[in-house]
């Protein structure tokens, strides 16, 4: 909704990426481009976190669970840094602030990551 707000006033048919950022307003744009952001690292953070959901509840066969609570906090982590990112990058666009928090979330997303490629291969 947020999105179809922000875009509505400069309706706009079929054009490519770069006719669209030469009429639209930077500040239209930004949502838009956040809404592109969260499909695309997030995707990866779905995965782990349905990876270590599933072994943290024994649901695999054989499995031991190798997750403990520190997967829940590195989780809560990256959600509210991708939320900051999404605020600083809607409402403002501060690029050096931007850029710290998507370094930030995705060293986040890189423990996770790699803890959960060790759960999964520490398995029988």
């Amino acid at each position: 909704m947020f999105l179809s707000a922000a875009l509505t006033p400069n309706s706009v048919k079929a054009m490519t990426k770069d006719q669209f950022a030469s009429r639209i307003d930077a500040r239209a744009r930004w949502p838009a481009d956040n809404y592109n952001h969260l499909l695309e690292q997030p995707t990866q953070f779905y995965a782990v976190s349905l990876v270590l959901a599933l072994l943290a509840k024994n649901v695999i066969p054989g499995a031991k669970s190798a997750v403990n609570k520190t997967d829940l906090y590195l989780a809560w982590a990256y959600v509210g840094v991708r939320i900051l990112h999404s605020l600083v990058q809607t409402m403002g666009n501060n690029i050096p602030r931007r850029f710290t928090l998507f370094v930030t979330s995705s060293a986040v997303l890189l423990i996770m990551t790699a803890r959960a490629a060790k759960a999964v291969l520490a398995q029988e």
